[in-house]
């Protein structure tokens, strides 16, 4: 049976130093909060290419060069 490592480092910003830490559910709250933060930078992206090719698409129909009726 392997043993499963759970070391992660907190940062104390009050005394300016890594503090060890091998808590399950403290790293476990990390991956979760990683994932989350991952999710959220995905969704933001998306937003942005979004409205990216939404004005790309209203620059196009407001071009006086192309007939668009």
């Amino acid at each position: 049976m392997t043993d499963i490592i759970y070391l992660h480092y907190h940062y104390d910003y009050e005394n300016s130093i890594d503090l060890l830490c091998q808590s399950r559910k403290c790293y476990q709250k990390r991956l979760d909060d990683k994932k989350k933060l991952e999710e959220y930078q995905d969704q933001v992206d998306r937003d942005l290419q979004m409205k990216e090719n939404l004005q790309a698409i209203n620059n196009y129909i407001q071009d006086p060069r192309i007939d668009n009726y």
